[in-house]
């Protein structure tokens, strides 16, 4: 997500990019980014087959992101109006560029943007997985630069010149390679930027210089990633964890009760025919919202993904209340609120 002012934006699996009131999580815009209501399953749930996965870069009111990871199906770079959420440009017509290809083959391909979108003078760059970024111009959309990477070749790397058989002759020795790595440590206060990952790991927030693999009391398990702001340190988990530190006396209430973990929280009631009857793995549609109380006994019960089908507004979302608070939500059910009756689903 970026934010901006007295907002926040964020594009989502479901093909659609969300603008939010930062103080309240109101939606003041919402914009369908993808042609169609195509799905299929992704991150153990049904999505978009256009999700936005070009994250969102934003810059004189003006928000950039792309979405669709698969070229042949189609890839949509957009620019639109922060505050409105207007289309100002698209471009879909880089998911077809024909070209040559990492296996030397002459074919259609082309950009598969994931990552993080940047902006650098007058181009936007779009990350695209192991291919070399594209750019794009800043005010048009229109596509300036964009390679494959050829066979045998991959996007950055080590070079390295060998001395020649007449070299080899005079020193009589076999010739010596070796890598020394590159130095990440801080010089002249200041880290370097280049080579190893760990520089994108360590943080320095005040006098402290903070490495996500030392670890921070009360933080169980592996850091994922750490941020200062708002004379607060956020530091968030591989296991999904939150946590937030700060001076003593600054701490506000919980937004919400503390969840009990996705899958423990002791189920309603005795179990129905329903639950008993259900397999324990794989995933189960709702094309209308049974009762609650089948939803946690299924949860607590199996290990079956969940999928809600609702067109009723209010149902779903106290429905995504409840699972929120029991920290299921998103990990073993979603509420999706279109039309059961219409519902498409992925032909598998």
């Amino acid at each position: 997500p970026v934010a901006w002012r007295d907002r926040v934006l964020f594009g989502s699996d479901d093909g659609n990019f969300y603008c939010l009131a930062a103080g309240t999580g109101e939606p003041l815009w919402k914009f369908k980014a993808v042609p169609s209501d195509r799905r299929l399953i992704g991150n153990e749930r049904l999505i978009s087959v256009w999700p936005i996965r070009g994250g969102p870069v934003l810059k004189d009111g003006r928000v950039y992101f792309a979405a669709g990871v698969w070229p042949f199906e189609g890839v949509f770079i957009y620019c639109l109006d922060a505050a409105t959420g207007k289309r100002i440009w698209l471009n879909d017509s880089t998911g077809h560029l024909y070209g040559q290809q990492p296996h030397n083959a002459v074919a259609i391909g082309g950009i598969a943007p994931q990552g993080y979108l940047l902006i650098d003078g007058d181009d936007l760059v779009v990350p695209s997985s192991n291919a070399y970024p594209g750019r794009f111009d800043l005010k048009t959309g229109a596509l300036k630069d964009f390679k494959l990477p050829l066979g045998g070749r991959a996007p950055g790397g080590w070079y390295a010149s060998l001395p020649g058989k007449a070299e080899q002759r005079k020193t009589k020795r076999k010739s010596l390679l070796a890598d020394l790595g590159i130095n990440v440590m801080r010089h002249e206060d200041r880290l370097r930027f280049e080579g190893t990952p760990g520089v994108r790991t360590t943080i320095r927030a005040g006098e402290q210089e903070l490495k996500f693999a030392n670890g921070l009391e009360g933080v169980p398990g592996k850091i994922h990633s750490m941020i200062a702001a708002d004379g607060r340190l956020f530091v968030t988990t591989a296991a999904g964890g939150l946590y937030a530190f700060g001076e003593p006396g600054r701490t506000r209430p919980p937004l919400r009760p503390a969840g009990e973990g996705p899958g423990r929280a002791r189920p309603p009631g005795p179990a129905t025919a329903l639950v008993a009857s259900a397999p324990r793995h794989g995933y189960a549609v709702f094309l209308g919202a049974p009762d609650a109380a089948t939803l946690h006994q299924l949860v607590a019960g199996t290990e079956l993904h969940l999928i809600v089908v609702d067109s009723d507004p209010t149902r779903g979302a106290d429905l995504r209340r409840q699972f929120v608070r029991s920290g299921a939500y998103g990990s073993r059910i979603a509420v999706i609120l279109d039309d059961p009756a219409t519902f498409e689903m992925p032909p598998y």
